[in-house]
């Protein structure tokens, strides 16, 4: 590992994006959902409606996203690198910021600890939103677009700055999937030395350790409660269940952790193992909602976008 900001396998190097020695937690958000919701066309031009919905984002995270998927539909780069780029510390810069004028803030959700909401819109209420957007905003988004331009301007701008001069070459590419196929066996061996170190020190009985030693400390309930399941879980369930954060991935997981106390399932498993029990309890999740686009009609990788 080099501290000058490149990471090194064998004889080959690649850029840093991240310190990959410490978790820096602002550098880290999760996404619950991104797909394509619908499509709109507006005086004759296609759109897509992009929905992305988390628990909080960074500066110009959407727009990055867009970028990205941009790239890969008209054939700049393959999602193999960005799937790299997404598990790993390592800088892939594959696109510029994807036009801000096509990026709306469609809804906030507030909600205590306990799961429950503290605002809750009427279903009159997001009615009104939708007939606002579709009358005003919509239309309003399509005008900039058009006006300036933006996404030709944008298009124009990856083609010939990002996939130019300056672009990776095949070469480039294979380096990073053999940097990538190091750093996971990298992670691998960190994981597979703790396990080693944690199962010494018990062998010479120098005591307890992690979980254990946190086992016999003094615990408040609601502290001895959250580690009955998995640290994450949460996040994995409302993006396998297709939910929002609130009173019902809230019940979810709550009803998880009643039936690990009581014996019913097994701690310390993995993701799987407590979602897939979700579907005995819940049933399947609800499809996603994705319109499912008009087969007479060819879906054009590069239509706008709109969040």
């Amino acid at each position: 590992l080099r501290l000058s900001g490149e990471w090194s396998h064998g004889d080959e190097v690649w850029p840093l994006a991240l310190d990959p020695t410490r978790r820096n937690s602002a550098a880290y958000r999760s996404v619950l959902r991104c797909a394509v919701q619908r499509t709109i066309t507006i005086e004759g031009t296609d759109y897509l409606v992009v929905r992305i919905s988390g628990l909080a984002f960074v500066l110009h995270q959407i727009r990055h996203i867009v970028g990205a998927a941009l790239a890969v539909s008209h054939g700049f780069v393959s999602a193999e690198t960005i799937r790299i780029a997404l598990g790993s510390p390592f800088l892939v810069d594959v696109s510029p910021l994807a036009p801000g004028c096509g990026l709306l803030l469609d809804e906030v959700r507030w909600f205590e600890p306990g799961g429950t909401d503290e605002v809750v819109y009427t279903r009159a209420a997001h009615q009104a939103a939708e007939a606002f957007k579709e009358e005003t905003l919509y239309p309003h988004i399509h005008s900039l677009y058009t006006e300036n331009a933006e996404m030709e301007s944008f298009l124009r701008g990856m083609r010939v700055s990002y996939f130019g001069d300056r672009s990776y070459t095949k070469a480039d590419y294979k380096r990073l999937q053999r940097m990538s196929e190091g750093w996971k066996a990298h992670t691998r061996s960190l994981v597979e030395a703790k396990h080693l170190q944690r199962r010494s020190r018990r062998e010479a009985g120098d005591g307890l350790v992690g979980k254990e030693a946190d086992a016999r400390r003094p615990q408040h309930e609601h502290v001895a409660r959250s580690k009955l399941l998995p640290g994450g879980l949460f996040v994995q369930l409302c993006v396998a269940r297709g939910l929002s954060p609130g009173p019902s991935a809230h019940a979810m997981i709550e009803a998880l952790r009643d039936l690990v106390a009581t014996g019913g399932l097994e701690k310390s498993q993995p993701y799987e193992y407590y979602l897939q029990h979700l579907v005995q309890l819940y049933g399947p999740p609800a499809p996603r909602p994705v319109e499912t686009l008009n087969q007479s009609k060819e879906c054009n990788p590069s239509s706008q976008y709109k969040t």
